[in-house]
């Protein structure tokens, strides 16, 4: 029995060094019924694809370096929106709630809130900060399906002067004039596809029906050309591999 005091003495010690379970409490969802305007509503392009395109000129190559792109905050806290990852495919219905003076972004299923995907501070008119990506705004027109006409607006909106002679406008709105018969024309953000090998524009009579091309920007300098297939898959009617063919169009910058 002279051993026993010890062994009781260690075991209260243990128990009593023991840390206490910290208990967490779980975070507050915010109010969901006030419906307030959001003074940050618009079109939130990612600041580094916005850097990528204006630096390097390539839709297809920025697309692989940026996953949360492009987000168009509505003007209302009762209206949802989505996240755009790569300009492929988008997330989950989010809402912007306002809690304690902050805005937030939550994830929502149904009627309900599910759980806050971001914290948004704004940084100055043109700047919004969401979790670690930057975003700057963008007043891009909008297509028939409401969709932003991104690369209409950073890219290719603008005066050309024609090689050979002839003005040529591209509007942001996707409308160009100068080019013959061609009334529209799309500049392609998805590259995640069989024979988009190239920077490609489609040009229409129409908007429902386009001829597809190439097409290399340079600052100064748009060059848009012909569509060589390489690789042509015959189960499925389509082009798999292609590259730039000739020249269809050599347009010089204006502005």
């Amino acid at each position: 029995m002279k051993f026993l005091l010890p062994v009781l003495l260690l075991v209260v010690l243990a128990v009593a060094c023991k840390p206490a379970k910290v208990e967490t409490q779980p975070e507050v969802t915010p109010p969901v019924e006030v419906n307030e305007a959001i003074p940050f509503a618009g079109d939130w392009l990612n600041e580094k694809y916005f850097t990528l395109i204006n630096e390097k000129r390539s839709p297809r190559d920025a697309q692989e370096k940026v996953e949360n792109v492009f987000i168009q905050i509505p003007g209302h806290t009762k209206d949802t929106t989505v996240m755009v990852y790569g300009f492929h495919e988008s997330g989950p219905d989010i809402v912007v709630v306002k809690k304690n003076e902050q805005w937030e972004l939550w994830e929502v299923q149904g009627d309900s809130l599910d759980k806050k995907a971001w914290t948004a501070q704004v940084i100055d008119a043109d700047h919004l900060q969401l979790g670690e990506d930057r975003f700057v705004k963008i007043n891009s027109a909008h297509g028939a399906y409401h969709e932003a006409l991104i690369l209409e607006e950073i890219l290719f909106k603008g005066h050309y002067k024609l090689k050979g002679g002839g003005d040529v406008e591209f509007k942001n709105t996707g409308e160009v004039t100068g080019l013959g018969k061609y009334k529209y024309y799309r500049v392609l953000s998805d590259y995640l596809d069989a024979g988009l090998d190239v920077n490609q524009v489609w040009l229409g009579e129409s908007r429902d029906s386009m001829d597809y091309y190439g097409f290399k920007s340079k600052e100064k300098s748009l060059d848009i050309y012909h569509l060589k297939c390489l690789e042509y898959n015959k189960q499925d009617n389509r082009c798999d591999q292609v590259d730039f063919g000739k020249v269809a169009y050599s347009l010089t910058r204006l502005d």
